[in-house]
């Protein structure tokens, strides 16, 4: 993390702290906790852990804030794949006068939006589905392939980058106190026991 990462993130955490009222974890009304080091110290030992909460795809703001350079790079990455992706189907569907390669946007745009967490119960039988198209459409039609392709590539690669945003954004604010309040009564993050069932309550008000 270079210097002007750690000016930019305390500027950004300046502004939160402005705008609500609660921005220590001690101050959290009925929270187990007293501070960020005993929640790590009991996520180290298994007791609790930290994870987006139900429905939270990505949080593009708090990413772009609270993420190094180095972070926004490493996801804008994943997604230049995409846009690669985009290219090649525009490009070889010019090339060789076969509009079926157009199909490759739509999948690709599926498999975008199949990332999302409100669907995944369908993404598993989708993406065994299409392995298996995947695998018949090499042996009978190539350009059918590179089209079925689309689909997994566009959840893949989407995934992948909402990943690692929300994982850098936990991870920032298992060492803020104030962006942890902030995404803590947001309803972004909740905490679960072990087991998955949730160890305190989320929705109150700061």
């Amino acid at each position: 993390m270079t210097n002007d990462d750690l000016n930019r993130l305390s500027r950004n955490e300046q502004r939160i702290m402005e705008g609500q009222t609660i921005n220590f974890v001690r101050d959290i009304p009925t929270f187990p906790y007293c501070n960020l080091e005993e929640l790590r110290s009991s996520m180290q030992s298994g007791g609790v852990t930290i994870a987006m909460a139900e429905g939270i795809f990505y949080q593009p703001d708090l990413f772009w804030a609270f993420g190094t350079r180095a972070e926004i790079l490493i996801y804008c990455f994943w997604l230049t794949f995409l846009g690669a992706l985009w290219i090649a189907y525009i490009a070889a569907a010019i090339l060789t006068a076969k509009l079926m390669f157009l199909w490759g946007l739509g999948t690709s745009l599926i498999g975008i939006v199949l990332s999302g967490p409100r669907i995944t119960r369908l993404t598993s039988p989708l993406i065994g589905l299409s392995g298996i198209l995947l695998i018949f459409s090499i042996f009978t039609n190539h350009s059918w392939a590179w089209v079925i392709v689309g689909f997994d590539a566009g959840y893949i690669f989407t995934a992948t980058a909402t990943t690692h945003a929300n994982t850098v954004l936990i991870n920032r604010a298992l060492h803020s106190e104030v962006l942890f309040c902030h995404m803590y009564f947001s309803r972004v993050i909740i905490l679960k026991k072990q087991g998955n069932q949730p160890s305190v309550n989320q929705g109150k008000n700061s």
